[in-house]
């Protein structure tokens, strides 16, 4: 028998070292997540921001801006995604800009470079017809993140079909990972935005389920889900739907520490309000297919809050600018001049009102009735004895400046982010 020759022996081996190489590969990469971002383009409390300056109020776009560069420099040798949970709009006058067929959120992620976003059920504050109007405005500039909902139901006549919402995508990533991303609208969301009819969800984990099959047919190595269901929800996804390996979530405002391994699943909720910002340094092993952290051996936090610390990205304060100078306008319109400018204090108050655990008493409830109660009784002429508003539409505290000569001023903005949802029948906030 004759011996295969040297040369043959050396090539047939180094191909099972390269294969076998391949196979034990580990793929790093890095995630940003936010969720819940609620049209927080400012700091909040407004009262308590000094732009450029250091002051108590955490958040803004301008100072994720300077978060994000900064870890995608660090990051120079690996991708980095930047993603939302949705309820990216909604609950302080930012919001209303929509009613003009304006988005300054997604202005303002597209300028970030978010790569992906799903529906929250704020989107839908004032009809699916003005979020499918804004998503076309979007898809036009093509600067907008991509959109991805994969259980919407739309009658194939509604204008949101033409705004390029995705039930997944697939992104090669520059070292190669293809990673599948899918986005989940939950059951909770669903019964708090009625007015999103006559659109509809269908069942979470059927949807889940399907497109996990869809994703890794088309080479999926990792799939991420970003859901918009609760954190008890997206344990349940997780618990039920094998073949996720990450699931960065939003909706009840949870903030995470750190990520939470449900079976092999990993579970990421990074706060609301731009408060903080989630960092997941992620690693691939082509070998079995498993996800894992690098947060620990690098010492990077899950969580970076965006608190004065970090400087704020002039450019985009600049554009936040532009789009507050259009809500002054706005309100100006509508208000017969009288009020051109939020940011201006309208009230003293010498301690916070505060919003404590749901389904009870709260200080800020009692203040919104009262309010309601003695604008009544003025416009009507007669005694008022009840007012009565939703807990859910409160939308947080009222918190007095702390900042030097200007202690216990509230500004207006402040003042209607308390409960500033909605608009009227005749679509004016």
């Amino acid at each position: 028998m004759t011996r295969p020759p040297l040369r043959l022996l050396l090539a047939i081996l180094f191909f099972f070292a390269f294969a076998s190489s391949l196979r034990a590969e580990k793929l790093h990469f890095s995630i940003l997540h936010t969720s819940d971002e609620h049209s927080s383009l400012l700091p909040t409390p407004l009262s308590n921001y000094l732009p450029g300056q250091n002051s108590p109020a955490p958040g803004g776009f301008a100072r994720l801006a300077t978060f994000i560069e900064r870890c995608k420099t660090s990051k120079a040798s690996e991708p980095v995604l930047l993603l939302s949970s949705g309820d990216f709009s909604g609950g302080n006058p930012f919001a209303w800009l929509s009613l003009s067929g304006h988005s300054p959120e997604l202005d303002l992620m597209g300028q970030l470079g978010y790569d992906a976003t799903t529906p929250g059920n704020h989107e839908f504050d004032y009809g699916p017809e003005i979020l499918a109007r804004l998503l076309q405005t979007s898809l036009k500039s093509s600067a907008g993140p991509a959109f991805v909902c994969s259980n919407l139901i739309a009658p194939a006549s509604h204008p949101i079909t033409l705004a390029g919402i995705k039930p997944d995508m697939l992104m090669q990533l520059d070292n190669g990972l293809k990673v599948g991303i899918m986005a989940i609208f939950g059951k909770g969301a669903h019964r708090l935005s009625p007015l999103a009819k006559p659109l509809d969800f269908s069942d979470q984990h059927a949807a889940a389920a399907r497109e996990v099959a869809n994703l890794k047919a088309a080479g999926a190595e990792v799939i991420i889900a970003l859901t918009h269901a609760g954190y008890y929800e997206d344990i349940d996804l997780a618990k039920t739907v094998p073949g996720i390996h990450l699931i960065l979530g939003g909706h009840d405002h949870v903030a995470l520490d750190e990520p939470q391994r449900i079976g092999k699943t990993i579970l990421m909720h990074s706060s609301s309000y731009l408060q903080s910002a989630g960092c997941l340094e992620l690693a691939f092993d082509r070998s079995n297919g498993s996800l894992g952290l690098r947060n620990h051996q690098t010492g990077t936090p899950f969580l970076q809050r965006l608190d004065s610390s970090i400087p704020e990205n002039q450019a985009i304060s600049e554009k936040i600018a532009g789009h507050f100078a259009a809500l002054n306008q706005m309100v100006a319109s509508f208000t017969n001049e009288k009020t051109g400018d939020l940011s201006q204090p309208v009230a003293r108050l010498p301690y916070p009102i505060i919003k404590h655990e749901r389904l009870c008493e709260t200080a800020i409830g009692n203040f919104v009735t009262d309010a309601i109660r003695f604008s009544a009784a003025r416009m009507t002429g007669e005694q008022v004895d009840f007012a009565m508003h939703a807990n859910g539409i409160i939308r947080g505290d009222l918190i007095p400046s702390s900042l030097p000569g200007k202690e216990g001023e509230i500004t207006l903005f402040d003042l209607i982010t308390t409960c500033g949802l909605g608009a009227g029948q005749d679509m004016q906030p």
